[in-house]
């Protein structure tokens, strides 16, 4: 039976019925049937032979569409007829219809499924007997998450109250976005959800702030380059918006501040930040017991930083810490202020010898990230399998560094060495959905999302050549499934592993179009980076320019940050280990090199050309690098002069410039066009207006290299932000370049005013 039958009236009854169905019911009779919620059984019904039918439906985004609105009509000339009103209470099957409904419409979040959501909410009183709650909302928010359309959640939550049934946003549905966002988005995106918390009428508490003092510290340990830790003014911010939305002091919120920078190292950092919190107020609420136990761990681990374990084992000797400790909380957090640097199951012997203080999983914890940031994953193995027999059940954050490590190898055994932890850890732990943790400070026992995106990023580097690898995607995968773990988290690394299935580029290009409407900007670079990799069984393959930016265009049609730098650093790099492989390969892969220079060529001229670069010294570097190992002296002579100006305009240093030209001259190089053109914009930038027009009229002539329409809209457009300076470029152009002038369109011809 399909849906349009299940909702057919038939039979006599209902043909006596349907005489009356088209005089729609008084507004007394509707008020009297809202205020009951009470159906018939006919209406009972009709709802489970809908369900009955959608259940088995291939299509039910599309019957949603289709069959509900009958479906609605149906219950409403059914209670308009003078129902005998015997369903009092909605049945199960009702809430278990209606939450099936909004997950698969919010999971798609079309303008329409969308839509239909709002009229799903305003019918609910009368279809389904029940008025829109709380719970209700969070099924829609966590579908619009398990979907990756945080944007969409975030507008949907500040705009619950809105909405049909007087439901305010609670603080557990923020932090649900807030969760999703960990390890994906910025903490400047985290802190403007924060500020629409404020606006919604959902004010954020100190767990809400714990979020992004995570996420600062996540940012700072994911980077790859250029890591700096963030700065205290940072953190100082921090500490006055919790005050101004006037949230007491809570002691774990000052460990956990202290804690940040003292876990890395930052001793004396921590002392401040600390020392900030707590004076941020009168009403801080860390009793004096607390601030001294901080205050000791502070000493402690500076002596430890400096003088290693036993240097800090000598002072806890000395201030010899009496009954005021919480036996409960103090003890294990003095004797990681003291292991703090340590990654050594001896120092930790010997410090649970000396303060009579016994380890936990913290601390053994500790010791292995220690290990793993020294690069010794050996070591940090022996640690775990040391914690393991003295009876310490691992958890995520205590596996996590050293599945980490090993995926990052990028090598077979160590991938499976990874795949060895993760198993182990999830035997250890059973089945609980990610999004039922109590508290969003509390750790994960289980895999969490960072333990399966690190397993998946790891695949993606090995999947062409382990042999299980398809088997390993769907095992993951799986997993994921059953511990709630939106799959979106690792879309990027999914696309990857399945490309390196394809033959061809062409396949390889055809899976990413199948697959990439779950993506976002990290994935991205993901499946940027895996598929300029990609060598089909080749020893060298070029990938195609083409494609690779028709990628980089979709991030940015998706409504996505370009993350330009990325995208070509991404490119360098690969083309980096390409012409490593070229030269290695020696006169058997001479065929490849005309190739591969024209697009190191076309990549040069990119960069150039992308407006929203700004082309750091290392990116300039590494084109000049390639072009040198190419062989191409020419381009790299000629490039490292444009280079330079770019690098001084960039860097705001005119004086580099001057010595720049100053030395070009003395060597009596000549520029060309491509060199001329970067000069122009170089003086433009650092506000050497009157050089650059200088150049352009009669330098560049005088060297018999002819301004074209490029240079001379370049020097208009980078001088129209004052119209003074505008005006007086213009008349020199008209005056010393009149074939130019006369080409020029109109916005550029007509003096501003």
């Amino acid at each position: 039976m399909s849906l349009r039958t299940a909702l057919r009236l038939g039979g006599s009854s209902g043909a006596a019925r349907l005489r009356s169905h088209c005089n729609p019911p008084s507004w007394h009779l509707w008020s009297r049937l809202l205020a009951t919620l009470a159906h018939d059984n006919f209406c009972e019904r009709k709802i489970e032979e809908f369900a009955a039918v959608y259940r088995k439906s291939a299509t039910k985004r599309d019957d949603i569409h289709n069959h509900y609105p009958s479906l609605v009509s149906t219950v409403k000339w059914s209670l308009s007829n003078d129902p005998k009103l015997t369903v009092t209470s909605p049945p199960e099957s009702y809430t278990q219809q209606l939450n099936a409904m909004l997950e698969v419409l919010a999971l798609s979040a079309a303008p329409a499924d969308l839509k239909l959501i709002d009229k799903l909410l305003e019918d609910m009183p009368v279809v389904f007997l029940m008025h829109p709650s709380t719970e209700t909302h969070t099924i829609i928010l966590h579908a619009l998450i398990k979907a990756n359309k945080i944007p969409t959640a975030i507008n949907w939550i500040r705009n619950i109250a809105k909405k049909p049934g007087d439901v305010f946003p609670t603080l557990f549905q923020y932090h649900m976005i807030l969760e999703a966002c960990m390890g994906k988005e910025t903490p400047n995106y985290l802190l403007n959800i924060i500020r629409k918390m404020r606006s919604s009428g959902c004010p954020p508490t100190q767990e809400t702030y714990a979020f992004v003092i995570r996420a600062l510290w996540e940012q700072h340990d994911n980077a790859t380059e250029y890591r700096t830790r963030p700065s205290l003014l940072t953190f100082r911010s921090l500490i006055k918006d919790m005050k101004e939305d006037g949230l007491s002091g809570r002691y774990e919120i000052a460990d956990m501040l202290y804690d940040g920078y003292a876990s890395r190292g930052f001793t004396s950092d921590a002392a401040t930040v600390l020392q900030d919190y707590l004076a941020s107020g009168e009403e801080i609420v860390v009793i004096e017991e607390q601030q001294r136990f901080l205050e000791l761990c502070s000493q402690l681990s500076e002596a430890a930083q400096k003088g290693g374990v036993q240097s800090a084992l000598n002072l806890f000797v000395q201030l010899k810490p009496g009954d005021w400790m919480s036996k409960t909380s103090a003890e294990w957090r003095m004797l990681r202020a003291i292991l703090r640097k340590s990654s050594s199951v001896a120092d930790l012997t010997r410090a649970e010898e000396v303060t009579g203080i016994k380890a936990s999983i913290f601390h053994w914890s500790d010791l292995i990230t220690n290990a793993v940031r020294q690069d010794n994953v050996t070591g940090a193995m022996e640690i775990y399998e040391a914690a393991k027999a003295a009876g310490i059940t691992p958890d995520a954050p205590m596996a996590g560094p050293i599945i980490q490590a090993w995926c990052y190898k990028h090598e077979d055994a160590s991938y499976l060495s990874a795949l060895t932890i993760y198993n182990e850890l999830k035997a250890s732990h059973p089945l609980v959905a990610y999004r039922e943790k109590d508290s969003r400070l509390d750790r994960s026992k289980g895999p969490d999302l960072n333990v399966y995106q690190n397993l998946m990023r790891g695949l993606s580097h090995v999947a062409a050549s382990l042999p299980n690898a398809m088997d390993l995607l769907e095992q993951l995968t799986n997993d994921m499934k059953a511990r709630d773990i939106p799959l979106f988290t690792v879309s990027g690394a999914r696309i990857v592993i399945l490309m390196h299935q394809a033959s061809s580029e062409d396949q390889a290009f055809a899976i990413y179009e199948k697959y990439k409407k779950d993506l976002d900007s990290h994935g991205y670079i993901e499946v940027l980076n895996g598929f300029s990799s990609l060598t089909y069984g080749k020893r060298i393959h070029n990938p195609s320019l083409v494609r690779y930016f028709q990628i980089a265009n979709d991030m940015k049609r998706a409504g996505l940050p370009p993350m330009s730098d990325r995208v070509f650093t991404t490119l360098l790099s690969t083309y980096s280990r390409i012409v490593t492989q070229l030269r290695k390969s020696g006169q058997d892969a001479y065929e490849y090199r005309g190739s591969i220079q024209t697009s190191v060529r076309r990549i040069h001229d990119l960069i150039t050309l992308e407006a929203a670069l700004s082309p750091s010294a290392v990116m300039w570097n590494t084109v000049m690098n390639l072009y040198q190992r190419l062989e191409c002296y020419g381009d790299a002579y000629r490039a490292s002069v444009s280079i330079i100006f770019d690098v001084c305009a960039f860097s705001g240093s005119s004086y580099s410039l001057k010595q720049a030209l100053s030395r070009l001259e003395a060597d009596k190089y000549k520029l060309n066009k491509k060199n001329w053109d970067s000069l122009v914009e170089a003086y433009l930038r650092l506000g050497m207006a009157n050089e650059a027009a200088k150049a352009v009229c009669l330098e560049m002539p005088r060297s018999d290299v002819q301004p074209d329409q490029t240079t001379v809209r370049m020097l208009l457009s980078l001088a129209s932000e004052d119209k003074d300076l505008f005006n007086a470029i213009q008349q020199r152009v008209e005056k010393y370049l009149p074939g130019e002038w006369e080409k020029l369109p109109a916005k550029f011809t007509q003096p501003m005013v």
